[in-house]
């Protein structure tokens, strides 16, 4: 093992031990994943990835970023519906690999364990931007309102295709993920997320809204004859 490790330096034995640790994290799951079977699974040294990486989070979230970072990288199509189908097809791919699927069960069982639940708020805030950037242009292009909302709009076209493919096991076409996006594009494009506009309203509507129920209803009233 020692002179195998030794032949192992730099980004080569990055990549050999950030797949090695993906491989077993979709595999056994966290809480399971041992460091020296990842170090066997790459050919190096226990040692040289604590020295690079002293905890088992350490690991685990720098191997994350690199599935997270091949898979949001940010489309530019051209236009909103072109930028939603690319982003949503290559989420779709990730997802039913082997891999993908082992990630999103693990995940999805060990959810709330506290370094995972830490993990992926660090990832979501750091991951955001590609939503942002997707919508900000199509306000750009004049293709949603000034107020929509970003990671609404995107998660309405990815939730479905990834619960179709994860938990429904069921094959989506290009076809498919086209007709989402347009289902969505008829809501976002007339305005429908804004910042606030998936909160309930109060009974009766809000207080303008009322008062404006009122004005209408007054002229509307019968005048008494003269």
């Amino acid at each position: 093992m020692t002179s195998v490790s030794s032949q192992v330096r730099g980004e080569r034995f990055v990549a050999k031990v950030l797949d090695a640790t993906l491989h077993e994290l979709s595999t056994v799951g966290y809480r399971a994943l041992s460091i020296e079977v990842v170090a066997e699974r790459a050919g190096v040294n226990k040692t040289s990835i604590y020295r690079r990486w002293p905890r088992k989070a350490d690991l685990v979230q720098a191997a994350l970023h690199i599935a997270i970072d091949e898979l949001l990288a940010t489309p530019d199509e051209g236009s909103l519906r072109g930028d939603l189908v690319a982003f949503a097809c290559r989420i779709r791919d990730a997802v039913g690999t082997p891999r993908g699927r082992g990630l999103f069960r693990v995940m999805a069982a060990e959810s709330e364990h506290p370094e995972l639940v830490a993990m992926w708020a660090y990832i979501h805030d750091t991951t955001r931007c590609i939503p942002e950037e997707i919508v900000a242009r199509a306000v750009r292009r004049g293709e949603l309102p000034k107020r929509s909302e970003a990671e609404l709009v995107v998660q309405c076209v990815v939730a479905p295709i990834v619960n179709w493919v994860q938990m429904e096991n069921l094959v989506v076409s290009d076809r498919r993920v086209e007709q989402v996006v347009d289902l969505v594009l008829q809501g976002a494009s007339a305005g429908a997320p804004a910042s606030r506009a998936h909160e309930r309203a109060p009974a009766g509507g809000r207080p303008a809204e009322r008062a404006a129920a009122r004005t209408a209803a007054r002229r509307r009233a019968p005048r008494p004859a003269s």
